[in-house]
């Protein structure tokens, strides 16, 4: 598991900016782990799921923050880093301003589902997505825990 941490960047995130574009599957997975979670795409790119909690105690007092972090990395069909998005666990992906990079690491959407929801923009409530046939029932039910449409 994954502890330390800088007051700037978590180390994970300097090594993912620097690795974006060059490192392949194997050596993330050296320098990480091996991911919790691994999907597959329909156009044969891959994402890799890493979450990882800790407690903290603030200058050595007795008060606690218990804290949460996801990372979601995708790759190329090559195997190789492309993408990578950290995040609080609790934090909602915004569908009004998600990259399609970002929207691709949510779990259940095609490529076709991305492009759609990103035509769509910007919409006035996640419930749009199925309201406006954007998305089918299943994909909604899979996804509408982890979004929010923020106002443009």
């Amino acid at each position: 598991m994954l502890a330390g941490c800088s007051w700037l960047m978590p180390w994970p995130a300097r090594y993912l900016a620097q690795a974006t574009g060059s490192a392949t599957q194997e050596q993330v997975a050296q320098q990480l782990e091996p991911p919790q979670i691994q999907r597959s795409l329909d156009d044969g790119e891959t994402v890799w799921e890493y979450r990882y909690t800790g407690v903290t105690s603030p200058m050595l007092l007795p008060i606690t923050e218990v804290w949460c972090v996801e990372y979601k990395l995708t790759f190329d069909q090559q195997k190789v880093l492309r993408h990578w998005l950290r995040k609080d666990c609790d934090q909602l992906l915004d569908i009004n301003a998600a990259s399609a990079d970002d929207l691709k690491t949510l779990a259940g959407l095609r490529g076709v589902d991305v492009t759609r929801i990103i035509a769509g923009r910007p919409y006035t409530s996640k419930d749009e997505l199925v309201q406006k046939e954007i998305l089918p029932q299943a994909t909604w039910e899979e996804i509408k825990n982890q979004i929010i449409a923020k106002p443009q």
